[in-house]
């Protein structure tokens, strides 16, 4: 896979962009779940709900984060050492 400027990372690779993609939608989908959670009491009908979908869109985001991770690792590896 060819390296390539990117506009968020550079160095970067498709695989990478892609993650980053992802990972920036699960950041926002976890923002946006903790926003409306934030705004209901812990006695409202749809708050335990909002909390089932924090805690999956925690996960959601930890795997988006590792998979980033080990790609960004793999990228960087593949470079050339510099002196």
């Amino acid at each position: 896979m060819a390296v390539r400027q990117s506009q968020v990372l550079s160095p970067s690779n498709e695989t990478v962009d892609f993650l980053l993609e992802e990972f920036e939608e699960a950041c926002e989908q976890t923002l946006y779940i903790l926003q409306k959670l934030k705004k209901t009491s812990y006695q409202d009908s749809i708050h335990e709900d909002l909390e089932g979908a924090f805690y999956a869109a925690l996960l959601d985001l930890r795997d988006h984060t590792r998979d980033l991770v080990k790609a960004w690792d793999k990228l960087t590896d593949s470079l050339p050492d510099e002196e």
